[in-house]
C-alpha cells in the first residue's frame, strides 16, 4: 500500500468505524444510482428528439445526445437554453415530452435555443421513441464505468482503511460516481437537481484535487500547510456549490460561469493528478511507490485525453461523434489499476505489469491518435456513421495486428524498459547475480562483502551485516563495518536467542520485545534469519535505508526469499572459515618452526649446579603449570631465552608452538604488523595477508625477547591485546580471538623504566606476574668448567675436534675474568679456542681481556676517576649508570663510532646499545 501521509492507529474500533463510513458512502451511491435507473425507466418510452436538459431548460452535455441529434447540435453550446419546440413555449424542461408527444417519430421539429449572448437558434431535430438503443448507446456505458471506478476507489478504503489516500479516494470515487455517472438519467431525462446531488458533487470534487495532491506522493500546499490547506479546499468547494444551488433554482445569469468553474477545476485535478504521478513515477524513492505510479500513469493520461475530447466535443470545438462510454473507458483502466496497485501486489509482479501497461498504453495511444484522424479525414467526404464505422474497422484491425508482430512489440518493451524502467532491470539482474553467485561463495568475508553490494543495491544503501555461530555459543558479526563496534550476541543475549527459536522472528521482527528492543538497540530495523538446519545459526540484520526511510515489506519479503540461499551459504562459509584456520594455523607453524629449526639448539639445555641456577630453574617448574606470565630479567647473555625454552616445554602448552619475538631487532613500523598480522592492501608492500605472532602462538607461548625497548605506542597496542585476549590484523575490522601465554625477557631495570616514564607501568604488572632473574656467569663461577665441557663438545662436532679435557691454565684464568658478555662471551671464547687452536686438549687462544674495553692496561681518564671513586661518596645506582656510561663511551672510541662494532666488543644487541645511548644521552659517533 503506498501511503503519503502515514497511517492513523489501526485499531479495530477506528477500522470499523472508519469502514462504516465508506459503507454509507457506498450506500448513498446505490440511492443515486437507483435514482438513475428510475428516471431511465420513467423516460423510457417517451418522445424525444435527443436532447439532455437540465431542469433549467439549459442544454447538457453534447455527447448524451442521440447521434441523429449529435451533428446538428454544434452551436448549441453550454449556456444555451431551449426556449420554445414546435412553436410552443417551454417553461420548465419537463414539458418538453408533452409537446413532442404530439408529433409521430421520424417527424422534424423545430426547436429554438436562445444563447447566452442573446442570439436565436433554430435547430430542426427528428423525434423518436426513447428505446432500448439510447439506453444501451448512451447512459448504460456511463452507469458501469461509473459502478468500476467507485469498485476500484472504494476497495482499498475497506481493505486497509487506516491508510489516509485510501480514504480520500474513497470519498473521490463516490462523489463523482455519484454525481458524473450514476444521477446522470435523473439530470438529462428526469430534468432534477436535488440537494442530493449537491452532496455529491461538494464531496467528490474537493476529494479529488485532495487526492491529486496527495496520490502518490504528498505536494505543495498541503507539505506548506497541511490543515489550512484541506480547509481552503473543502470549504470553497461547500461555498460554491452553495452558489450553485441558488444559481440553479433561480436560473441566475452566473450559472454558465459556475459550471465553467467546475470544468476547469476537473482539468486542473486531472493535470495535478498526472503531474503528480510523472514526477513519483522517475523521482520517488521507494520502488514500490514509483512501481504504483508507473501502473496507474497510463489510464490516467488516457481519462485526462478522454476528458479534453469530451469538453470539445461539448463545446462544438470538435466535430466528431464518438459513444460517451468510450470517452469514459479510461476510468475503467484507472479504477482496475488503482484497484490493484494500491491494495495488494508483489513487487516484481507489479513492476511486469507497470512495464506492460506502459507499452500497451503508448499503442493505444497510438490508436487512439489514428482513429481520430482518420475520422477527421473520412468525415470530409462521407456520413458521420459511416466515416466512424470505416475509421473503427481500420484502427481495431491495426491495433490487433500489432501484437501479433512478436518482434516489433518486443522492441516497444524493451525500449519502455530501458526508457522509464532502469533500475527495476538493474533488480532483476541483481536478483539473478545474486541467486547464482552466493551460493559459490567460500569465503566469509566475501560472502558478506557480496550481500552488501548486490542486496544494499536493492535497499538503497542500507548498512547490513551478518552474525553467525553455533546455537550454543556466540553469534559472531563476520567483517563489521568501518567505524562502528563489532556486534556479538551471546548465548543469553534475547536476540540470540530469537535467531536460534524457530519462529522467533516474524516478518523481519523479533517476537519478543526483549529481542525486538535489542534489535533496535543495534541500529537493526530488519532481522532476518539465515542458516541451516541442524547446522549454523546466523542472521541478516539490515539497518534503515541511506535517506532514513523504513524499508517496505516487499524489501523483508525479498530478504526471506534470498534467506535459504543465504544460509547455505553461510554454512559452506562456516565450514570453509574453520578449514581455512586450521591450514593457516598449520602453515604459520610450520614456517616459524622452520625457521627456529635454522637455529642451534645444541646449547638449549640449561646447564649448571650452583644455587643460583638451581633456584631459577625451580622457579620455572612451578610456574610452568600455570598460565601466568612471567618476566625473565638477566644481564645479556645469560641465557634468557633457553630458560623460556624450558618453561615452555614443561607447561601445558608444549604441544603448541613457542613463537619468539626479537623486540629489539624490528623497526617500530613493522612491529604492529609483526605483532597482529595484516590484511591484503593495508599498507605498501602487503600483496597478501599475513597472521601475526599472536595468530601463530594461539594456544601457545608468545615470548617478547627485550621488552623493554618497545615503543610506549606499541606498549599500549600489546596492553590492550593482553587485556582483552583479542587482535586485530592491520586493514581489518574483524577481532580474531586468541589464547597466548606471554612470557616476556629483558637486561635491565624495567621498574627503573617505569618510573623514567619510558616504560608502561600498567603492562609492567601485566607482564611481570611471575619475575625470575637469572644470575650472571660472574655469579655463577661453579659452573664453568660443566659449561665448557658442553660447548667444547657441542661445538667440536661443527669444527671437526674432539676434546677430551680443558687445561687447568685455561679454567684458571676463565675464573678470574668477569664475563661482561655472560655465557655469549663464554661460547666466543670457546668457539675461538677450537679453531685457532689445536689437539685433544682445550687452551685458550689468547688473553681474555683481549677485546675487552680497557683490557690493554690503560684505562681512560673517566674509568680511572671511577676506580678513585671512595665507596659511599656515591650510591650504588649512580656508580653503575657512570661505570655504563663508561664503558659505552670507550667501546665508541675504540669503533670510531659505529655502534654495530661497539656493540660487538661490548657483547651486547645493537638495538640495546642505540637504546642505552639515548637513554644516556651520549654522541652517536
Amino acid at each position: 500500500m503506498v501511503e503519503a501521509t502515514g497511517t492513523t492507529g489501526p485499531d479495530r474500533a477506528s477500522r470499523a468505524r472508519q469502514r462504516r463510513l465508506v459503507g454509507l458512502g457506498l450506500l448513498a451511491s446505490a440511492l443515486a444510482l437507483a435514482l438513475g435507473i428510475f428516471a431511465l425507466a420513467e423516460a423510457y418510452g417517451k418522445r424525444w428528439s435527443g436532447l439532455a436538459l437540465f431542469a433549467t431548460g439549459d442544454v447538457g452535455p453534447r455527447v448524451l445526445a442521440s447521434p441523429e441529434a449529435y451533428p446538428r447540435l454544434r452551436e448549441v453550446v453550454p449556456g444555451t437554453r431551449l426556449v420554445e419546440v414546435a412553436g410552443h413555449p417551454l417553461s420548465k424542461a419537463d414539458d418538453i415530452f408533452s409537446i413532442l408527444g404530439e408529433f409521430r417519430p421520424g417527424t422534424e421539429v423545430e426547436h429554438v435555443f436562445r444563447t447566452r449572448d442573446g442570439r436565436i437558434l433554430r435547430v430542426p431535430l427528428v423525434v423518436s421513441d426513447f428505446g432500448i438503443e439510447d439506453i444501451l448507446g448512451i447512459y448504460l456505458p456511463v452507469s458501469l464505468a461509473g459502478i468500476l471506478f467507485l469498485l476500484g476507489g472504494a476497495i482499498p478504503s475497506l481493505a486497509q482503511p487506516d491508510i489516509a489516500t485510501a480514504r480520500v479516494l474513497a470519498a473521490t470515487v463516490i462523489g463523482l460516481a455519484g454525481n458524473f455517472a450514476f444521477l446522470l438519467p435523473d439530470y438529462f431525462l428526469g430534468h432534477a437537481y436535488s440537494p442530493f446531488s449537491f452532496l455529491f458533487a461538494a464531496v467528490g470534487l474537493p476529494a479529488f484535487l485532495h487526492f491529486a495532491l496527495q496520490f502518490p506522493r504528498e505536494r505543495w500546499p498541503l507539505t506548506r500547510w497541511p490543515r489550512g490547506a484541506l480547509v481552503a479546499i473543502y470549504g470553497v468547494s461547500t461555498l460554491f456549490w452553495v452558489v450553485f444551488g441558488y444559481a440553479f433554482e433561480t436560473r441566475a445569469t452566473f450559472l454558465f460561469d459556475l459550471e465553467g468553474i467546475e470544468v476547469v477545476f476537473i482539468l486542473l485535478c486531472l493535470f495535478t493528478l498526472l503531474a503528480n504521478l510523472i514526477t513519483a513515477a522517475w523521482q520517488h524513492e521507494d520502488l514500490a511507490a514509483r512501481n504504483v505510479a508507473r501502473l496507474v500513469l497510463p489510464s490516467t493520461g488516457l481519462f485526462l485525453i478522454g476528458s479534453v475530447s469530451l469538453a470539445g466535443t461539448t463545446w462544438g470545438l470538435v466535430e466528431i461523434y464518438l459513444p460517451p462510454g468510450l470517452f469514459l473507458l479510461p476510468i475503467s483502466f484507472l479504477a482496475v489499476a488503482l484497484a490493484y496497485g494500491m491494495v495488494g501486489y508483489d513487487l516484481f509482479e507489479l513492476d511486469r505489469d507497470a512495464r506492460h501497461l506502459l507499452a500497451r498504453g503508448g499503442l493505444l495511444m497510438g490508436a487512439l491518435a489514428l482513429l481520430f484522424i482518420l475520422l477527421v479525414v473520412l468525415q470530409l467526404w462521407v456520413r458521420p456513421s459511416l466515416a466512424w464505422a470505416v475509421a473503427g474497422g481500420i484502427t481495431l484491425l491495426t491495433t490487433s495486428a500489432v501484437p501479433i508482430v512478436t518482434s516489433f512489440y518486443s522492441r516497444v518493451d524493451q525500449a519502455v524498459e530501458e526508457a522509464l524502467f532502469p533500475q527495476e532491470k538493474r533488480t532483476r539482474e541483481s536478483l539473478r547475480s545474486i541467486t547464482s553467485e552466493v551460493g559459490r561463495l567460500r569465503d566469509s568475508e566475501a560472502l558478506v562483502a557480496f550481500l552488501r553490494r548486490d542486496v544494499g543495491l536493492l535497499l538503497d544503501d542500507a548498512p547490513l551485516c551478518l552474525v553467525r555461530g553455533g546455537a550454543d555459543g556466540t553469534l559472531e558479526e563476520v567483517d563489521p563495518l568501518p567505524g562502528r563496534l563489532r556486534i556479538d550476541l551471546e548465548p543469553g543475549d534475547p536476540l540470540h536467542a530469537a535467531l536460534c527459536d524457530v519462529g522467533g522472528i516474524e516478518a523481519g521482527h523479533p517476537r519478543s520485545p526483549a529481542a525486538a528492543d535489542r534489535a533496535s538497540h543495534l541500529g537493526a530495523e530488519v532481522v532476518v534469519p539465515v542458516g541451516v538446519p541442524g547446522g549454523v545459526v546466523g542472521g541478516l540484520l539490515v539497518g534503515r535505508r541511506s535517506d532514513g526511510r523504513s524499508h517496505h515489506p516487499d524489501d523483508v519479503q525479498l530478504l526471506y526469499d534470498l534467506g535459504g540461499t543465504v544460509g547455505i551459504a553461510v554454512e559452506n562459509a562456516w565450514r570453509m572459515d574453520q578449514v581455512q584456520a586450521l591450514q593457516q594455523r598449520l602453515e604459520g607453524e610450520n614456517l616459524y618452526l622452520r625457521a627456529e629449526v635454522d637455529q642451534d639448539f645444541a646449547d638449549s639445555e640449561m646447564i649448571g649446579r650452583s644455587e643460583g641456577v638451581r633456584g631459577a630453574l625451580s622457579q620455572l617448574r612451578r610456574v610452568a603449570d600455570t598460565d601466568s606470565s612471567v618476566l625473565i630479567i638477566g644481564e645479556t647473555g645469560t641465557g634468557k631465552e633457553l630458560a623460556v625454552r624450558t618453561l615452555h616445554g614443561a607447561s601445558r602448552r608444549s604441544d603448541r608452538v613457542l613463537v619468539k619475538l626479537a623486540c629489539a631487532a624490528l623497526p617500530e613500523a613493522l612491529l604492529e604488523s609483526e605483532l597482529f598480522g595484516h590484511e591484503r592492501g593495508a599498507f605498501t608492500g602487503a600483496d597478501r595477508a599475513r597472521e601475526g605472532r599472536f595468530e601463530i602462538a594461539d594456544g601457545g607461548t608468545l615470548f617478547f625477547d627485550d621488552v623493554d625497548t618497545l615503543s610506549l605506542g606499541v606498549q599500549a597496542k600489546l596492553l590492550r591485546a593482553l587485556q582483552e585476549g583479542e587482535v586485530q590484523r592491520l586493514g581489518s575490522n574483524r577481532v580474531r580471538k586468541v589464547d597466548v601465554r606471554v612470557v616476556a625477557a629483558t637486561n635491565c631495570d624495567l621498574e627503573q623504566e617505569v618510573r623514567a616514564g619510558r616504560f608502561r607501568a600498567d603492562l609492567f604488572y601485566r607482564i611481570a606476574v611471575v619475575p625470575i632473574r637469572l644470575p650472571p656467569l660472574r655469579e655463577r663461577l661453579d659452573d664453568l668448567e660443566p659449561l665448557v665441557a658442553h660447548l667444547a663438545s657441542t661445538l667440536g662436532r661443527r669444527t671437526g675436534r674432539e676434546i677430551t679435557e680443558v687445561s687447568a691454565g685455561a679454567l684458571a684464568e676463565m675464573r678470574r675474568h668477569a664475563w661482561p658478555g655472560n655465557i655469549r662471551e663464554l661460547r666466543n671464547v670457546v668457539e675461538r679456542a677450537l679453531v685457532l687452536e689445536s689437539g685433544p686438549v682445550l687452551r685458550l687462544s689468547g688473553p681474555l681481556s683481549a677485546g675487552i674495553p680497557g683490557s690493554d692496561g690503560e684505562r681512560p681518564s673517566n674509568l680511572e676517576s671511577l676506580a678513585g671513586s671512595v665507596l659511599g661518596d656515591e650510591s650504588m645506582a649512580d656508580l653503575l649508570t657512570a661505570y655504563k656510561r663508561a664503558l659505552i663511551e670507550e667501546a665508541l672510541r675504540r669503533s670510531d663510532g659505529n655502534q654495530r662494532k661497539a656493540a660487538e666488543v661490548l657483547g651486547i644487541h645493537r638495538p640495546s646499545l642505540t637504546r642505552m645511548v639515548r637513554d644516556l644521552g651520549l654522541r652517536k659517533s
